[in-house]
């Protein structure tokens, strides 16, 4: 026995040396004045592969006020902890850690001393017990499974993976999965540097990071990491589902059982004017008649470039935004941020999910094609004007077809490429809070193809581009009030601004739009109502479009009622709202011209069935979804599923595919629809 003193200190504190060996469990005792000096000599040959774990343990009486410290002292420095240990107010009476041997390898061949010392503040002797021990399997090879057991809270456990010996082009990916999914575990790739960041205090100051439930996936570079430990301890989660998954530190019987899996992936003459415009000069029998007239197409026109403005003042700041987000991950290692699906994530350079980007490609090409098929329409249609008017001049003033109006069509075109632009800006970093890059455009799409198929019967009435793109702007702002401030009361009042707006457009959609969008329409809603409610008046009542009228309300009653029950997703919750009355507006305007034995080209039919087999598979890879930022990080990647297609491409990527194809042939439709009418006098076009 050793005895010393501390500096001035004149209490004296007696100290136990014991020449400790490998595998021997040692029971001992230490209080405020007596402390035990456990000395291994390790044998360093074998070190890595193997190395040693230490493990000490109290009895459950111990008080954490005055606990166990455990301090280990070796070539690296000194590491220390407390027994028993205090989380989320639970007790755990034992701690374990694996040592890192690693540089002392490289430092000392031959052989390293190591020193546990055990001590404590407490005045009475505190009975522990203490164990080293060696891991034989710490190393994991490539393509080899490794299986953990016993991993809570106070045994973090880390294995080790030599990627020297592979080619430095190829990327890796390290994954793993956990039988346990009501345990959240926090998994960790670093560097192999001593001392291993193990705890979670300090996990997160190096490499990456990710919270798990079920599955955690990984994809790293060797030029990065020469050596790699992965380090997996439980960690407490933001669980969102109903079924709350269990925090670890509850329960010492909470235990992780998981697998770890690394694999290597491989790599003059004044213009004619059109037919409608002819028209209305040769009839006119004012100025102020023309004036009208023009507007009417300038209003169309208008949409366009109110769609350009509005994607290029929205996508600036959104790049903005999603390198920001990039910058972060790169940076922090914290791979909670972003919700990629990470079994199916294909970095290319600083781009960590570079397919469910690349995939938004056929929103950009097919909308691209959109505008070039209707400017081409455009040119066709102007150059059959102005032939027909060298023929027969007074055929040109006659008034057949639907007026063809190009301004909407165009608008759509835009809308589906930047609808591509900033769902791959979302798809840098998909977040909750960026969802709305992914969703705006989709509301501008649905909002001018409603407004192109109203436009085709009511083309002198168009709504004013203004108050539409107003309109969107004010649903916009709800939408981020949704995001970040989704209280009770938020959607008491969206609902009944929702309730309102539905009222007032769908009587502007029945009154044919004599009825303009201002505060008028207040009172002449209550006057209609009261007409046709209180004094049974159904003089000028139009029931096709009454029926259309009702159910549009059911079906936004309907919403209305959904949101104020289950209080969803706001983002998703407007995106099934513009679908779902886009879908009925169309539905009653095909069957309306079927009522009316209205000619439907052949061209229009293909473009419907193309149409519909390409929504088919799109929504049900919709719904298969891979990952949800509606969930915690570890939730969302219980999702993840493997790429079906070419080892590139997940469901969400064929998603992408599928519904930029639909729509395509759906604006293809829109744009065909009323071919069948254009012999047909215009007197003779039923108006609904």
């Amino acid at each position: 026995m050793i005895w010393y003193k501390y500096g001035a200190v004149t209490r004296q504190r007696q100290v136990t040396i014991i020449s400790a060996k490998v595998g021997t469990e040692y029971n001992n005792q230490s209080s405020h004045d007596s402390e035990a000096h456990f000395v291994y000599r390790l044998d360093l040959g074998n070190f890595p592969p193997r190395t040693v774990r230490i493990r000490a343990e109290v009895r459950p009486n111990i008080s954490p006020d005055h606990p166990l410290r455990v301090t280990i002292r070796s070539n690296q420095g000194t590491t220390n902890w407390n027994v028993p240990l205090l989380v989320n107010s639970v007790k755990i009476n034992y701690m374990e850690r694996t040592l890192c041997l690693l540089d002392d390898v490289i430092s000392s061949p031959d052989r390293q001393e190591i020193t546990v010392v055990v001590s404590t503040s407490s005045r009475n002797k505190v009975d522990f017990t203490l164990k080293l021990f060696e891991v034989e399997d710490f190393t994991t090879d490539m393509n080899q499974v490794s299986s953990l057991t016993g991993v809570d809270t106070a045994t973090p456990v880390y294995r080790f993976v030599n990627l020297q010996p592979f080619e430095k082009t190829a990327l890796l990916r390290v994954k793993v999965t956990s039988e346990d999914q009501d345990v959240c575990a926090l998994i960790s790739i670093q560097p192999y540097l001593c001392p291993v960041l193990d705890m979670e205090r300090t996990v997160r100051f190096r490499g990456s990071y990710q919270s798990m439930l079920e599955i955690s996936s990984f994809i790293i570079d060797p030029d990065e990491y020469e050596h790699v430990t992965t380090t997996e301890f439980p960690d407490e989660c933001e669980i969102t589902s109903s079924n709350e998954a269990t925090d670890a530190p509850a329960s010492s019987q909470n235990i992780i059982k998981d697998q770890t899996d690394i694999e290597q992936i491989e790599n003059g003459k004044s213009k004619p004017r059109p037919k409608y415009v002819h028209e209305l000069a040769t009839t006119a029998k004012d100025r102020e008649q023309l004036k009208l007239f023009k507007r009417m197409f300038q209003r169309s026109d208008l949409y366009l470039w109110l769609v350009l403005m509005m994607g290029i003042f929205y996508t600036i700041p959104a790049i903005q935004l999603m390198l920001s987000y990039q910058d972060k991950l790169l940076t922090s290692g914290d791979q909670d941020i972003c919700y990629y699906n990470f079994l199916c994530s294909v970095p290319v350079g600083v781009v960590r999910d570079f397919n469910h980007i690349f995939s938004n490609i056929w929103y950009m090409a097919l909308g691209i094609l959109f505008v070039i098929l209707s400017a081409y329409r455009k040119s066709v249609h102007l150059k059959f004007i102005t032939e027909l008017a060298k023929v027969d001049p007074a055929e040109v003033s006659s008034e057949y077809g639907i007026p063809q109006h190009f301004g909407i069509l165009f608008a759509m075109g835009y809308a589906m490429v930047f609808e591509g632009i900033l769902s791959a800006c979302y798809h840098v970093c998909p977040t909750s809070e960026n969802f709305q890059f992914d969703t705006t455009f989709m509301y501008v799409i649905a909002t001018l193809s409603f407004m192109k198929i109203y436009q085709f019967r009511h083309p002198d009435i168009a709504s004013n581009a203004y108050k539409v793109f107003f309109g969107l702007g004010l649903i916009m702002f709800f939408e981020v009030m949704g995001i970040f401030f989704g209280t009770t009361l938020f959607w008491i009042l969206a609902l009944v601004t929702y309730f309102g707006l539905s009222l007032v457009l769908t009587s502007i959609i029945y009154h044919s739009g004599r009825w303009s969008l201002d505060w008028k329409i207040f009172p002449k809603l209550a006057r209609a109502s009261y007409k046709v409610i209180k004094q049974r008046d159904f003089h000028g009542v139009s029931k096709k479009r009454l029926v259309l009228v009702i159910i549009l309300n059911l079906i936004n009653i309907f919403f209305i009622v959904y949101g104020a029950v289950f209080q969803p997703g706001i983002s998703s919750f407007l995106l099934g709202i513009f679908i779902a009355n886009l879908l009925t507006y169309a539905v009653y305007y095909i069957v309306m011209k079927v009522y009316h034995k209205e000619r439907i080209t052949w061209t229009t039919v293909i473009y419907i069935v193309l149409g519909v087999i390409c929504w088919i598979p799109a929504l049900y890879f919709f719904v298969s979804i891979k990952a949800s930022s509606d969930l915690s990080p570890a939730e969302s990647r219980n999702l993840n599923g493997e790429c079906i297609v070419l080892d590139l491409f997940d469901n969400h990527d064929l998603w992408h595919m599928f519904s930029a194809a639909g729509l395509f042939f759906c604006f293809m439709m829109l744009m065909s629809l009323d071919d069948g009418l254009f012999y047909t006098p215009r007197d003779q076009i039923h108006i609904f």
